[in-house]
C-alpha cells in the first residue's frame, strides 16, 4: 500500500523534524508539474493531496530539484531556490523555512519530500538535513517495492491466463 506508506512517512517526517507540514510530491507523466500525493498537517493531524505546482511557474525550484541533493532554505522567502513561492505559497500558509529532498528511483528524480516550518526562518541542522535525505531514500525504496509488487501481480495473472489456455488444449 504505497499511499499508506507515504502517509505514514509524512507523519513521521513531521514528528522527527518538528515541522508543521511534511509532504511528498511526484512528477506528473509529462514532468511539467509535481503533484502532492501526501501532505500531513501536524495541527489537524490530517492528510491532503492533489495540489499541483508547475515547472513553468517555479523554474528555479525545479532546477534546484535536479541539481541538489537537498534544498536547505533556512529563509524560504529569500533563498534562490524557493523565493518564487513567497507570494503564492509561503506567505499565505505562514511558512518561513523549507527543507526539501529530491526522491530518486533508478537514478531518475521522480519527486520530492518537502518539510515546511511555519513561522519565522529556521536554521536547519546537519542532522535534520541528513534525516530529510534519508527520508527521500526511504520513499524511493517504498516506490520501488510497490512497483515490484505490481509487476509480480501482473506476471502471476499472465501465467494464470496462459495456464488456462494450455488447460483447454
Amino acid at each position: 500500500d504505497l499511499q499508506g506508506a507515504l502517509d505514514q512517512i509524512t507523519e513521521t517526517a513531521a514528528e522527527i523534524l518538528s515541522v508543521a507540514r511534511a509532504s511528498v510530491w511526484r512528477y506528473t507523466e509529462d514532468r511539467s508539474e509535481i503533484e502532492c500525493v501526501s501532505l500531513y498537517r501536524a495541527d489537524s493531524k490530517g492528510h491532503e493531496r492533489g495540489l499541483k505546482l508547475a515547472k513553468v511557474d517555479f523554474p528555479a525550484y525545479f532546477e534546484a530539484l535536479v541539481s541538489e541533493r537537498v534544498i536547505v532554505a533556512d529563509d524560504a522567502h529569500t533563498d534562490a531556490a524557493t523565493s518564487e513561492f513567497s507570494e503564492v505559497y509561503l506567505t499565505p500558509l505562514g511558512i518561513g523555512s523549507l527543507l526539501d529532498a529530491p526522491i530518486r528511483v533508478g537514478g531518475r528524480m521522480v519527486g520530492v519530500i518537502c518539510n515546511e516550518e511555519v513561522g519565522p526562518a529556521r536554521a536547519w541542522t546537519s542532522v535534520e538535513i541528513q534525516l530529510a535525505s534519508s527520508l527521500a531514500d526511504f520513499i524511493a525504496l517504498a516506490m520501488e517495492t510497490a512497483e515490484r509488487v505490481r509487476t509480480e501481480e501482473e506476471l502471476r495473472a499472465s501465467i494464470a491466463e496462459v495456464q488456462g489456455h494450455l488447460d483447454t488444449i
